[in-house]
């Protein structure tokens, strides 16, 4: 898969590929919180998903989860930044969602195995990619 530009992104940025889904290039940052994003979320979504649906939406299915988890491993072994928080979209899917110097920036692991990518610079649209 071709590598993806994008220059929105703070300068510091760093390039990285999910192997056969999604490359993305954000700025390089410690790990604890992915960890705790990871850990304390993510893996209680996986244990009971369904406790998501009293929230008003559709809870992503176990698959979803895991590639969430896979996807959050993956940024976090090479070093780039935790989102902000993580949220579970009303599609049954899970959204990686960071915000950073009116910069908004969400990864949307859908429930089709599709990751669509959304960068935003004081509210404009400035990159969409699908994977």
């Amino acid at each position: 898969m071709p590598a993806c530009s994008t220059a929105a992104l703070a300068p510091e940025a760093q390039q990285i590929q999910i192997p056969g889904r999604v490359a993305v290039e954000t700025a390089v940052t410690g790990g604890e919180d992915w960890r705790r994003l990871i850990d304390n979320q993510l893996r209680v979504w996986l244990r009971n998903p369904h406790r998501l649906e009293d929230e008003g939406v559709d809870a992503p299915s176990l698959n979803t989860i895991s590639l969430a988890i896979e996807v959050a491993q993956f940024l976090l072994s090479k070093g780039q930044p935790a989102p902000t928080r993580i949220v579970p979209g009303p599609d049954g899917s899970v959204v990686f969602e960071r915000q950073w110097d009116g910069n908004f920036e969400s990864l949307h692991v859908l429930p089709d195995r599709t990751i669509e990518h959304l960068v935003f610079d004081n509210s404009h649209l400035t990159l969409r990619e699908t994977w």
